[in-house]
């Protein structure tokens, strides 16, 4: 199978994972942001659904931002798996790009875009493992907004393993 990434970048040990649940009342990405968010460039960021643009992070407590779009949910109908598995690999790239070995991403279109969560993370797991050796990634984190989506993306990465990452 080949890669999404198509990267020539040299192979690398596996990324560590981890898994951090935010809770419901403090979802990391839905916090206010005092500044906008701003490409290096200069350019208030604005990204295509599949693409990925880094920006500055405002006031964030992190060096880099990469955003991207995932699809809406239509049922399966509109090619969503491959756009869903394109938003997480252009992320990844664009990260390494700029020197990031270390990532974590939120569940991409699981939330208002109603991707079913139990698709999406085999999707996402599938995207980050294909990428992350071969850019250079040695953390990976999702950070998943409950314990059952944890409990989701455990089950999809250690399918027939007992044990916890």
């Amino acid at each position: 199978m080949t890669s999404p990434c198509n990267s020539s970048m040299p192979s690398s040990p596996p990324p560590t994972w981890s898994y951090r649940v935010t809770g419901e009342s403090t979802p990391p990405f839905t916090r206010p942001v005092d500044q906008p968010l701003w490409r290096s460039d200069g350019q208030l960021a604005s990204v295509a659904t599949r693409n990925a643009v880094r920006t500055t992070a405002g006031n964030l407590p992190s060096a880099r931002v990469i955003h991207t779009v995932g699809p809406i949910w239509c049922g399966g109908q509109k090619s969503e798996s491959g756009v869903l598995g394109h938003a997480y690999a252009s992320s990844l790239q664009i990260a390494a790009r700029n020197g990031a070995k270390t990532i974590a991403f939120s569940s991409i279109s699981t939330g208002a875009y109603r991707y079913p969560i139990e698709h999406a993370c085999h999707i996402a797991i599938a995207s980050m493992k294909a990428c992350a050796p071969e850019l250079g990634f040695t953390v990976m984190r999702l950070v998943l907004f409950s314990d059952g989506d944890t409990a989701t993306h455990h089950r999809a990465l250690f399918r027939g393993k007992t044990r916890h990452p």
